[in-house]
């Protein structure tokens, strides 16, 4: 399962979204430091600008749109 579907109705979710010229090692350390889940789009680059739509399509689809496949 993914982080979202790990998720409980009761927990919160906070999204860090770097710079498009990505995060330094330290900030990441610091990020992790402070209980951050860390994750990644691989290859992608995502403009400031549309990485929070991306996001938010996610957690709209995982947490509204998702249906069960026993359904």
């Amino acid at each position: 399962p993914n982080i979202l579907q790990k998720m409980k109705p009761d927990d919160s979710l906070l999204v860090f979204i770097g710079p498009e010229g990505g995060i330094a090692e330290k900030e990441l350390s610091l990020l992790k430091e402070n209980g951050f889940i860390v994750i990644s789009l691989g290859n992608r680059i995502l403009r400031t600008e549309t990485a929070p739509l991306f996001v938010m399509s996610a957690i709209v689809y995982e947490f509204e749109l998702r249906k069960p496949l026993t359904e």
